[in-house]
Formats: structure tokens, C-alpha cells, sequence
């Protein structure tokens, strides 16, 4: 099993570095070389339809690009950053693409200052609605930086009372003046409870999310800016690996949180560690259910409005916590990523991608990009037309991957 979010939890408040994710020195945002890039027609070719469209590199450093988010067709945005091996401090690393490209962001001195303070350097994720309304947050501090179209704006999102630190592992980010953060508080003692802040346009406000203690907001999905579905868990990314102690699920009404029934099998002994909300009627979480031997192996459950149905996801054990970090709509059914974390190699991870169709998961498949198997951190959709963005690293290199057509 891996280290709880507890532990994970203290060292933001510690500043320790964490295993492999030391990250490197530097005092301005990272010029990051393009070792690759793929215009409309061009890319790698990959088993399962994948492709590499960007990848992106700094000299003497390794990239991880953590995170990807999808405002439109010709409009998306990824994050990561950039480090050395056993250093503390790093740097952020945007990219945009723009419907032929993706380039390089770069971000004033000043907001990436703001935006790295903290021990660990930046450990990023990024949301958008539009190209004049893009949210990034430092996963570690809090710290955010938004673009109006105009600027660059910085900021820290607002501690829940009593706390002395807050981590970001999910955000939505709906409209101007819908915008959301999630994760979790931190205590002086260690100790955690889930968190969630709103931007309504003019300033951020905690709303208070059910106290589960010791765990933290992993992911969240919005039917309407009103109903929005919110899985409370270990995490099962980078820096907040999953763990086989149960999990919770909760919904905003558009007044308050409230607990829902979750499946026993992710409650008592698994972590919910991604959702996908089609409607009030038509819910998937995933994430990973224990078996005898507590390893996490992949496993999905779906909500039809009235019922809990926990479907198969044909995983076979390994010793590694396996679980569904990331669900996105794919043509008729979804797409699920499979991050495993190893309990014999700490620090190891690799990623498979399962495929949902006619209410039935098969694979695994593991991403294979010309001649490297890459790990994908994140995905997102990318259009109407099927295509799906993945974030990630292979190697030292920070990977942009797309499987479907180019979205333009």
C-alpha cells in the first residue's frame, strides 16, 4: 500500500521534497524547448490511436505536464513543470494550443514568483471555460494565477478556519463567475478534512464540504452550476498517491454539500478517485477497490438516479494500487485512465487506459508513442468529434498526446 494522504498532507506543511518529483532551481518561469511539436497533420503514430503532438523539454531538467483543459476546439491548455532530481524548487510549464499548435505560455515574473512560493516549488493543474477565463493552481499552496484574455492575475485561495495549509487536486472551472477548487485543508497536528472554495466573480469564499476526516476532495463533476458531484478520497495522483482506507461521495445543491451513498466496496475499503456526471441520472465514479491482499485494482460504479451498479473492470492484481485517475465521455461510452502506483518500486508509477462501451470496460491498453511508453497524467476531451487530449511525461520529456482527429 502506499503512504495515506495524511502523511502526503504533512509535508506540504513540512516542506519536504517527495521522492522522485524533486524539482529544480531557476528564478523565472521555464523556457521550455519544443523537441517536438505536430501541427493539423502531422504527430506520431501510436498503438490505440495515440499520437504525441508535443513534446517539450528543458535542457538539464525533466518536464511532467500534470494537467490538460479543453475551452474549445481550438482552445486548450496544459500544465506541468519543470525540475532537477533532488532539488526543491521548480518551475511552471504552460502550453496553449490554438488549433494548429501548441506554444509556449509565458507568465510575468511577478505572478510566477507569487504563484511558486512555497517549499516545494509548483506542482500545477489548470481549467478553462474560454480563452479569456483560464485558472491554474499550485497544487501544494493554494497559490492561482488567472487569464482574462488581457493579463495575468495571482492570488491564494482562502484557508478554511484553523487550517495552515490547503491542497488543490481538482478544480471546475464553469464560467467568470462560476469557478471551483477542491482538496484539502491542512492542520497543524497533520490532520486533514476535505475542502472546496467558489469564485463567484468578485472574490473567493469556502463552502463548507462534510467533515470526512483525513481525506480529501480527489475529483469533481458538474451536470449544471447548480448540481455538481464531488469524490472524496486519497487522491490517486502524483503527490497524493491512493490508498485502500474507503472514500465519500458528496453533491452541491447550489446552497450546500451533502454526503451521498457511495458503493460499500469504494466506502469501506477502496478510494473514489474520478467522476463523471452526465446528469442527475447518469453518474460514473471510478477510482480502486481492495482485494485480499489490499492492493487497489481499477473499478468503476454507476448511479442511474435510483441505484448503484458496480461494474467489472477486467484488472488483473499486480502489486501496485491501480486505480481510475481520470473518466472522460469517448464517442458512445468513456474513457478511463488507469494510474498504478508500485508498492514494490516507491516512487514508480505507469498508466493503462480502458474503454467503456454499451455499459461494459475492456482493456487494458497501455499508450505506446513511437518507440516510448509514455505515463499520462491526465485526460480531457477534446471535442464533439471523439478526440481526447493526455497530459504527461516520458522519460525527462513532458508529453502533449492526442488520440482521435486534431480538434480545430
Amino acid at each position: 500500500m502506499q503512504v495515506g494522504v495524511r502523511p502526503m498532507l504533512a509535508l506540504v506543511v513540512a516542506g519536504a521534497s517527495v521522492a522522485w518529483l524533486g524539482v529544480g532551481d531557476g528564478s523565472a518561469s521555464e523556457r521550455a524547448v519544443r523537441l517536438h511539436w505536430a501541427g493539423v497533420t502531422a504527430g506520431d503514430s501510436a498503438g490505440a490511436g495515440w499520437r504525441a503532438i508535443a513534446r517539450i523539454g528543458v535542457p538539464g531538467k525533466f518536464v511532467v505536464m500534470q494537467s490538460v483543459a479543453v475551452a474549445g476546439a481550438a482552445d486548450a491548455w496544459a500544465a506541468g513543470f519543470a525540475g532537477r532530481r533532488g532539488a526543491r524548487l521548480g518551475r511552471p510549464v504552460m502550453e496553449h494550443w490554438s488549433g494548429r499548435v501548441w506554444r509556449r505560455v509565458m507568465v510575468p515574473g511577478t505572478a510566477v514568483t507569487a504563484f511558486d512560493r512555497g517549499p516545494l516549488g509548483p506542482s500545477t493543474i489548470v481549467g478553462a471555460s474560454s480563452a479569456r477565463n483560464v485558472w491554474v493552481f499550485n497544487q501544494l499552496t493554494g497559490a492561482w494565477l488567472r487569464w482574462n484574455g488581457d493579463r495575468w492575475r495571482h492570488g491564494r485561495l482562502p484557508a478554511q478556519a484553523g487550517s495552515v495549509a490547503t491542497a488543490v487536486t481538482a478544480e471546475l472551472v464553469l464560467a467568470r463567475d462560476e469557478v471551483w477548487a477542491f482538496g484539502g485543508s491542512v492542520y497543524r497536528n497533520g490532520h486533514s478534512d476535505p475542502y472546496a472554495a467558489r469564485f463567484d466573480g468578485r472574490r473567493w469564499l469556502v463552502t463548507p464540504m462534510p467533515r470526512v476526516p483525513n481525506l480529501l476532495v480527489s475529483a469533481a463533476s458538474a451536470v449544471s452550476p447548480g448540481d455538481i458531484w464531488a469524490t472524496i478520497g486519497y487522491g490517486g495522483q502524483v503527490f497524493f498517491p491512493p490508498q485502500a482506507n474507503g472514500g465519500a461521495l458528496a453533491r452541491w445543491n447550489g446552497s450546500r454539500w451533502r454526503l451521498e451513498p457511495l458503493p460499500a466496496r469504494f466506502g469501506r475499503s477502496g478510494d473514489p478517485t474520478s467522476i463523471a456526471a452526465r446528469s442527475g441520472h447518469d453518474l460514473w465514479v471510478g477510482g480502486g477497490i481492495a482485494g485480499r491482499s489490499l492492493d487497489l485494482t481499477e473499478a468503476a460504479a454507476r448511479w442511474n438516479g435510483s441505484a448503484w451498479r458496480v461494474a467489472r473492470v477486467p484488472a488483473a492484481r499486480t502489486k501496485a494500487d491501480c486505480v481510475l485517475r481520470s473518466v472522460v465521455p469517448y464517442r458512445a461510452g468513456l474513457l478511463g485512465l488507469g494510474e498504478c502506483f508500485s508498492n514494490l518500486n516507491p516512487g514508480h508509477l505507469w498508466s493503462r487506459l480502458w474503454r467503456l462501451s454499451a455499459d461494459t470496460w475492456s482493456g487494458p491498453s497501455r499508450p505506446h508513442l513511437a518507440g516510448t511508453e509514455p505515463v499520462f497524467l491526465d485526460l480531457a476531451s477534446a471535442d464533439r468529434a471523439g478526440a481526447v487530449w493526455a497530459t504527461g511525461y516520458a522519460g525527462n520529456v513532458g508529453i502533449i498526446a492526442l488520440a482521435g482527429p486534431v480538434p480545430q
